[in-house]
């Protein structure tokens, strides 16, 4: 066995909380701040040093090792910040499992989740708690992000790419008027224990999150945010076809797992039908894009009419006309577009640096232009 690994066997499963005050040892810590680990090892390091790194200090951090690839790696890293952490190895079950294991091992009035390649600003989670004490009977909290990395999206807020709008209801959230961003919330333990975690349903995987936040609205939970950028969160490289085709078919199983389970109100299920619908034509198009792009027009034309069957919107329409009447015209049409959409994106970002070399805040300069 490796020293790594020795080390890592003499914590695995023990409660390890941060050098704290004495005054606030003695006291149960008020936040668990919850991360699960899978394929983590490059990033997690900076994770943990923006949780460490917090105004707020009486908190507790349970890492999950989901089963990952890279344990030694891991755990290598880890070993750094053995004394400030719980540390929990379990079988690869997903996300959804690692988020419950961490939350059931957790001992907070509050739990703030957090991916293990996202990270936290210092004043992350006194800003939280903040508006969380403010507003009576507030049961959870998110708040903006920025994106980083290799995406077209990179360089804008998650709130500037999924805008929140009005109150957080089960219906804004099913029409994704609110969405929420995974690490940038933080909720009462009881209201995720009393909902029943995080559903770890393999169908669900990727979207689990997504029914967690729709069951806490369905129940009652008062959802809150605010606007104000506190962390950071990484995008991957953007996903293929085929990643978003499985993730609008989580989606419709959470729908569909909601309309069984709960006992929906008329306006709630009218909203969840609709949702379908969305949910179908967006499929359908996903799967009409592709097909184009590898010129089975046959096929591209009948999903782009089963898409409008679904979501009879003029911008629907018109995609089926094009295939039907110029699918080969519309092949190159959307290939010129999407490229034209990325060296805008690629535009933006460099002119948001250039801006930020001479401390101009990007908002700003769009305001004045």
């Amino acid at each position: 066995m490796s020293p790594s690994a020795k080390a890592v066997q003499r914590h695995v499963g023990k409660s390890l909380v941060p050098r704290l005050a004495a005054s606030s040892l003695k006291s149960r810590s008020r936040v668990s701040v919850v991360i699960p680990a899978y394929n983590a090892a490059t990033m997690i390091g900076k994770t943990l040093d923006s949780v460490f790194a917090q105004t707020f200090r009486n908190l507790e951090v349970v890492v999950v090792n989901d089963g990952s690839p890279d344990t030694e790696d891991l755990e290598r890293v880890l070993q750094l910040y053995f004394g400030r952490i719980t540390y929990l190895r379990q079988q690869n079950r997903g996300p959804a499992a690692a988020r419950n294991a961490g939350i059931l091992r957790s001992s907070g009035e509050y739990v703030a989740v957090l991916d293990s390649d996202d990270t936290w600003d210092p004043e992350y989670l006194d800003a939280q708690l903040a508006l969380l004490e403010s507003q009576s009977g507030a049961d959870l909290v998110y708040a903006d992000l920025r994106m980083v990395g290799q995406s077209p999206r990179a360089g804008k807020t998650w709130m500037q790419d999924c805008p929140s709008r009005g109150r957080v209801t089960f219906e804004s959230i099913l029409r994704e008027d609110c969405q929420i961003p995974n690490s940038a919330v933080v909720a009462r333990r009881r209201v995720l224990m009393e909902t029943g975690l995080f559903d770890e349903s393999a169908e669900l995987r990727g979207v689990e999150d997504w029914d967690m936040w729709l069951r806490v609205a369905w129940r009652g939970g008062r959802i809150l945010y605010q606007r104000r950028v506190l962390g950071t969160y990484l995008l991957r490289s953007e996903s293929l076809s085929a990643n978003v085709l499985a993730r609008l078919a989580a989606q419709g199983e959470v729908l569909t797992k909601l309309d069984r389970q709960l006992d929906l109100s008329a306006t709630q299920r009218a909203t969840l039908r609709r949702k379908q619908s969305s949910l179908e034509a967006r499929s359908n198009l996903v799967r009409g894009k592709r097909l184009l792009s590898q010129r089975e027009f046959a096929q591209a034309r009948e999903c782009m009419e089963k898409a409008y069957h679904f979501n009879s919107s003029l911008r629907v329409l018109a995609a089926a006309v094009c295939v039907r009447v110029a699918p080969g015209l519309t092949r190159a049409g959307a290939n010129w577009w999407k490229h034209l959409l990325l060296a805008v994106s690629q535009a933006e970002r460099a002119s948001s640096k250039l801006l930020a070399r001479y401390h101009v805040p990007w908002r700003s300069y769009q305001q004045r232009s």
